[in-house]
């Protein structure tokens, strides 16, 4: 439940069980600014855009579904073969892990990291995963585009490591290009 009040507002949709309170500014934006974890065989879904603070650890081991963008400042780790999806762009200064049960679905722009990013898990979906700069790393992951466009861009990357996996983008009419 949210309150209507201007303002600093709170989420406290998962307090049940102890776990997070998400800070929503007046614009829609909801701060992740203490840990959380959305536990296994639990969901969040989120209207808006969220923002992990520096120093702030997210982790999903259920299923999270943000509508808006995800802003990762802190640490963002997907363990779950049940998803983290972003409707939206998702923006990461900080460490973005999936794991290798991990399932991260972009249905939206795709995904933009500066930071950190290890992938042994899966991305997918209508986006593209850009490394412009910091370290990218994937063993025994999957990045899979549907629409038409590179699945993995490396703009600047200091440290770029591949040991098993595959990049696959797909066309719009459904033809795939793997490396």
């Amino acid at each position: 439940p949210t309150t209507d009040a201007p303002g600093p507002q709170v989420i406290a949709a998962m307090r049940d069980y102890s776990l997070v309170e998400l800070r929503r500014s007046g614009s829609g934006t909801f701060h992740v600014n203490q840990a959380l974890t959305v536990p296994a065989g639990r969901q969040l879904d989120v209207q808006g855009d969220v923002v992990v603070d520096e120093g702030v650890t997210l982790r999903v081991d259920g299923t999270m579904d943000i509508a808006g963008n995800l802003t990762n400042h802190g640490t963002t780790i997907v363990t779950s073969g049940d998803t983290l999806i972003v409707g939206g762009q998702t923006y990461s200064d900080g460490s973005l892990e999936i794991t290798a049960t991990g399932h991260f679905r972009m249905s939206g722009k795709g995904i933009r990291s500066l930071g950190s990013m290890t992938v042994a898990g899966r991305i997918d979906g209508a986006g593209s995963v850009v490394i412009e700069k910091g370290s990218f790393s994937m063993t025994d992951g999957e990045i899979r585009s549907s629409n038409g466009k590179a699945a993995l861009k490396v703009e600047e990357g200091k440290n770029v490591s591949f040991a098993r996996g595959s990049i696959v983008t797909m066309s719009p009419a459904g033809a795939a290009g793997q490396w």
